[in-house]
């Protein structure tokens, strides 16, 4: 069975770091389709995305600062989008962590449900369960 990967990274090709992806259909042995996943608002920085699969949804996190009125990694949220046809389009980015919630992560729990991971200012490690839609 040849399954189709993903894999996302940051990109600064317009200055800024804003996040692409790119997918293999032959189980990784190539990579061709390559496009945009997001790029931030006001001139913010979209940086350090993971990707895992839960149940057949692709779901991406990473960090910005676009909205947060700060610079950097220390006044970022974490974001997360999510695909659920294998990366041919992407929804729109869901807020997961607070203000100064950086460095984020993923952990695929089982078919439907995944962690989000980030340190917090002041808190420390902070994890939360997400239920995907149906």
């Amino acid at each position: 069975m040849v399954r189709t990967n993903s894999a996302v990274f940051e990109n600064t090709e317009s200055g800024f770091f804003s996040i692409d992806y790119v997918i293999s259909h032959d189980d990784g042995r190539s990579w061709g389709e390559r496009g945009r996943l997001y790029t931030a608002k006001n001139n913010g920085e979209a940086i350090a995305p993971q990707v895992v699969n839960v149940g057949g949804t692709l779901v991406v996190s990473f960090m910005t600062d676009e909205s947060t009125g700060s610079n950097g990694a220390d006044g970022a949220q974490m974001k997360v989008i999510t695909s659920t046809n294998g990366g041919k389009t992407w929804n729109g980015s869901v807020v997961t962590g607070e203000v100064a919630s950086h460095w984020p992560g993923l952990f695929a729990r089982d078919s439907t449900h995944f962690l989000a991971l980030y340190s917090k200012n002041g808190v420390g490690a902070v994890s939360q369960l997400y239920q995907l839609a149906n």
